[in-house]
Parts: C-alpha cells; structure tokens; sequence
C-alpha cells in the first residue's frame, strides 16, 4: 500500500474500532505519545486515551461515526489530514445526527502503518439535542 493507502485505513479503522468498541485497538491507531483534542480538552498517550474511549463510547451511547473528504498532505516525515466527519447514533424514532465536523489530523510512519500523533475534531454543527442511545428500560 502507498502512504496515502495506509493514512486512509487508519481513518477507516479509528471509526469502526470504536463504534465496534475495540478500544485496545483504537489506542494501537495512535503512535506512543499520541493525542485526541476535542472541546478544549487534550488527552496524551495510550493510557490516557484508552481511559478516554472507554469512557466517552459506552456500549448505549455507540453509533456510527463518519469520515469523508480526507485531504492527506505528505510533509517528509509526517502528513497533515483535513477530513469531514457525522456521528449517527439512535434516536427514539430514527437515527440521529450527533454531531458533525472536522478532524485536523496529524499522521507519523511507525513500522508499516501511519498512526495518530494528533487527531483534534472541531465541530461544525451543534451536538444533539434530542434524545440519542439506548432508550430506558
């Protein structure tokens, strides 16, 4: 696979790891001291991310996240990546959008993968605010 071929999986694997909530996967997308910025708020390296994941995707708030429209731009020893993203979860009659927005990604060669060494999403739109997850029992 070319460099781009590679980024681009990563992008596709971080959205199925978590909406499938292999988090022990999802942590392996970022390099060693890697970072996800959102809100404001920085969380650095693996432990801290794994901590993160498991606590911001619990099994009743998962859906589907989307990533679209991926501008990869290869810098030498690392690659800068614009794409667009939508989080779909259930709603109480339909789907719901979530959220939609931008990762600014930064992406390092590490063995035969490119990893995270910063993913920062912004949000567009606002979040939700009709009910989404699992409906109370």
């Amino acid at each position: 696979m070319t460099a781009e071929e590679k980024i681009r999986f990563t992008i596709a694997e971080y959205c199925h790891r978590t909406d499938s909530g292999d988090f022990d996967g999802w942590v392996k997308l970022f390099a060693e001291d890697g970072s996800f910025r959102m809100f404001g708020n920085e969380v650095v390296g693996h432990a801290a991310l794994r901590a993160f994941i498991e606590q911001d995707q619990p099994p009743e708030l998962r859906g589907l996240h989307l990533t679209t429209d991926s501008a990869i731009m290869l810098q030498g020893d690392h690659a800068k990546v614009r794409s667009n993203f939508i989080f779909v979860a259930g709603g109480d009659e339909a789907g719901v959008v979530v959220a939609a927005g931008r990762y600014l990604d930064i992406l390092v060669p590490r063995g035969d993968a490119w990893l995270f060494k910063l993913r920062e999403a912004e949000l567009i739109l606002p979040v939700a605010t009709q009910h989404w997850g699992a409906k109370p029992a």
